[in-house]
């Protein structure tokens, strides 16, 4: 089954279309790089705890509870390292197509990440709703993957194949209840490019 709040739009970009976003992307990145996976941020920012002033990655959720802290807001800021501009190709061949299907609204997105995976894996994680205006939409690049919700096997929930070109769209449930991990289904390369909006009282420029 599916966690509630998570949807999955296929066909949406032609293959024509994913090629040419699959070409610019081989174009313009590297995949000759260390380690198992690369990321690469519009904006480039780090997570600032302002109480510890340690680098983060997630809010102080407490994972076995699941429980979200109440209190990010307060002590999360996003320091931007380097104020890059959303890529040209991505808000003309991908951000657009999202305004056109009535799935974002136009200006709501203001990060993008491009994470190039040569092996497995993207561990168990929480993209905190406390830090980014859910939803959470990804789109698989390459090859096929596969997105857990359940990595522990509490919940019952079943393992999902996101194929290429599929947007899988995460909000509700998947995001407060649940981390989430990316597995890869063989040894090709694979991409998430992850669109989403940080809140705006967060950024700290």
């Amino acid at each position: 089954m599916y966690p509630v709040g998570l949807k999955i739009h296929k066909n949406l970009f032609t293959e024509k279309e994913l090629e040419n976003i699959e070409t610019i992307i081989n174009y313009n990145y590297n995949w000759e790089f260390e380690g198992k996976k690369k990321h690469h941020h519009y904006p480039e920012y780090v997570f600032k705890n302002n109480i510890k002033n340690i680098i983060s990655g997630d809010c102080q959720r407490k994972i076995k509870t699941k429980d979200i802290c109440d209190k990010c807001n307060c002590h999360m800021t996003i320091n931007l390292k380097n104020n890059l501009p959303i890529p040209l190709w991505i808000n003309n061949l991908i951000i657009t197509k999202l305004i056109d299907n009535n799935i974002i609204k136009n200006n709501w997105c203001n990060c993008i990440t491009i994470i190039m995976y040569k092996e497995t894996v993207l561990n168990p994680h929480f993209d905190s709703p406390h830090i980014f205006e859910l939803p959470i939409i990804t789109l698989r690049l390459f090859n096929n993957s596969i997105i857990s919700f359940d990595s522990k096997n509490e919940f019952g929930i079943d393992d999902i194949i996101q194929q290429r070109g599929d947007l899988t769209i995460m909000d509700g449930e998947c995001i407060t209840k649940y981390d989430h991990s990316i597995k890869k289904l063989n040894d090709n390369k694979t991409v998430s490019l992850v669109i989403r909006k940080i809140h705006p009282e967060l950024i700290n420029i």
